[in-house]
């Protein structure tokens, strides 16, 4: 195999173990795992420390030295991220396995011209395309801004 990147988990213990593992499961809505994402209590200003971790490759993620009740969150960009089988905040006394998330797409939306060029003489019309990705169940208004500035001759990119 050529190329690729992978990460993966693992705890190592020095001396005495203090606090539980927390331990679980990031999927987006295909059930395909996501890597890189940060798992903490970032958010909880109320956390006496931070704790945290990042998904591995299979979508796992560890986090050791837990202890009473902590309010978990997960982040990657372009997602919206729940738990799915557990509530905050989650009670760390004993060692949790399936604190899992599922990650929901946000929605996007692209914009592409029918045409890269349009002559100043020109009288055909020309069209934008919205295209829109993730969840399109619901409206979303899309607010668009034209501005821009016009040169003599052809501006070749």
């Amino acid at each position: 195999m050529k190329g690729g990147v992978a990460s993966a988990n693992a705890v190592v213990t020095v001396g005495a173990p203090s606090g539980n593992r927390i331990t679980g499961l990031v999927l987006d809505t295909n059930g395909v795992p996501l890597e890189g994402v940060r798992v903490d209590n970032s958010p909880d200003t109320n956390a006496p420390a931070y704790i945290g971790g990042y998904t591995d490759s299979t979508g796992r993620y560890i986090i050791a030295g837990a202890s009473g009740d902590i309010n978990l969150y997960a982040f990657n960009y372009g997602y919206t991220l729940t738990n799915i089988t557990w509530v905050n905040p989650i009670t760390a006394d004993s060692n949790i396995l399936a604190a899992d998330f599922v990650a929901i797409p946000l929605t996007t939306i692209s914009i592409a011209a029918t045409t890269s060029q349009v002559p100043e003489t020109g009288k055909g019309t020309s069209y934008f395309i919205l295209t829109r990705t993730g969840d399109t169940t619901t409206n979303l208004t899309v607010n668009l801004n034209l501005s821009g500035s016009a040169a003599v001759g052809w501006i070749s990119l």
